[in-house]
């Protein structure tokens, strides 16, 4: 699976655009996560560098489109999104989520985006818990009881 220049979708790079704060990032004229933080160098570069892919995910998994105020769940699901990128299964949950929440050419709203939280959890559950190691495992358990 490519994201539209023969790289691999990165989930980090998705991650780091859920919990981006656009408002405050228009603001302070910097990266901004939802933490009300300033982004470090590598999550500045991960969405420096994102893919029209990687874009377009995470603006799906972040709720319905044309929300400025991030949903409740958006920081758990980068959450998530950071522990199973470094999984044997991140490969398997890229193409999962790109499949459950975007349409091909876009043409139409994609189903699972009308419940955004509920379909990544069952996604999630399904593709990347079986794979990763006990302690991600664990924590992502925890996040994931978090969201709905």
């Amino acid at each position: 699976m490519t994201s539209g220049d023969d790289r691999p979708l990165r989930l980090g790079a998705v991650a780091a655009l859920v919990d981006l704060d656009p408002v405050a990032s228009r603001e302070a004229d910097t990266w901004i996560g939802l933490e009300g933080e300033p982004y470090g160098e590598n999550e500045a570069e991960l969405v420096t560098t994102a893919t029209v892919a990687e874009w377009l995910l995470a603006e799906a998994l972040r709720g319905p489109p044309g929300l400025e105020v991030p949903a409740p769940d958006e920081e758990a699901i980068a959450g998530l999104l950071r522990l199973a990128e470094a999984s044997p299964q991140a490969y398997v949950l890229a193409i999962g989520l790109c499949q459950k929440f975007l349409i091909p050419d876009d043409s139409w709203h994609a189903p699972a985006r009308n419940e955004c939280a509920a379909e990544f959890a069952e996604l999630y559950r399904n593709l990347a818990l079986p794979g990763m190691e006990a302690a991600a495992s664990e924590q992502a358990v925890a996040l994931l009881g978090g969201l709905c």
